[in-house]
């Protein structure tokens, strides 16, 4: 049952996490939660979480991105003047907030921070 978790549901889920999932609302995230909590029942096998999947999802992508000069969104992550923490781009609407490159920043900067 794992194997088959593994393969099917957690793989179609994790490859397009960060497109949708920072957007989603409450509602939509608990009954994707729902999915994961009953597959971890009938498995009996306790699996990660949507929240920790995208997290580490929007972390590998934000790393490969940054590394890939030749990537569409590569200009987006610039660092402050200080050198320390990437700069978010200023946001006015929700919708833009938590799209993936103000969320993978946010992560970016929460990563270097726990080193």
């Amino acid at each position: 049952m794992k194997m088959f978790y593994s393969a099917f549901i957690e793989s179609v889920i994790s490859f397009c996490v960060i497109c949708w999932y920072g957007n989603l609302a409450i509602k939509n995230k608990n009954s994707l939660g729902s999915i994961v909590r009953v597959a971890s029942k009938v498995a009996g096998v306790k699996f990660r979480s949507l929240d920790v999947i995208f997290k580490e999802q929007v972390l590998k992508k934000a790393k490969s991105i940054r590394t890939d000069n030749t990537h569409p969104l590569h200009h987006k992550y610039k660092f402050l003047p200080s050198g320390l923490r990437l700069a978010v781009p200023p946001a006015s609407k929700n919708r833009y907030k938590f799209s993936f490159v103000p969320l993978s920043i946010g992560a970016l900067n929460a990563a270097e921070r726990r080193r």
